[in-house]
């Protein structure tokens, strides 16, 4: 069988939402974007989202730090991406436009320096930050 399979089957759910939202993100503005930097940022989101279904089902499957990092990057993608589509909705569209791949390009730092140093504390920053600053916004 399959080595922890429920864990690596309750990941499926998570692609398929990311694809149908990659999906309904450039069919006919079915979410009705106002701008290129919403339809960028909910793109990268849903592809963070679809990412999570196949990287973490990958972890589970053969848990170690090396799959690991595929576990938490696509999240880490889905994160940034969610604070940048914050940014644009509630304070300012160009801003949040411009706030994406840094915001991004954080985050996938943050893995890298996990995975170099073994230490969390840049990842549990861009993890937990938005979780206070969100509900602020």
């Amino acid at each position: 069988g399959i080595p922890n399979t429920l864990n690596v089957l309750s990941n499926i759910p998570f692609l398929f939402v990311g694809l149908a939202g990659l999906i309904l993100c450039h069919y006919k503005n079915y979410f009705r974007l106002c701008s290129q930097g919403e339809l960028w940022s909910w793109t990268l989101f849903y592809a963070g989202v679809t990412a999570v279904g196949v990287g973490s089902s990958y972890y589970h499957l053969y848990p170690n730090d090396a799959t690991l990092v595929w576990d938490r990057l696509p999240m880490t993608i889905a994160f940034t991406s969610i604070v940048a589509i914050f940014i644009i909705e509630r304070v300012d569209d160009r801003a949040g436009t411009k706030s994406l791949a840094p915001l991004v390009i954080a985050g996938a730092l943050s893995i890298l320096y996990w995975s170099f140093f073994d230490d969390l504390r840049p990842y549990a920053v861009i993890q937990f930050v938005p979780c206070i600053v969100i509900p602020v916004m």
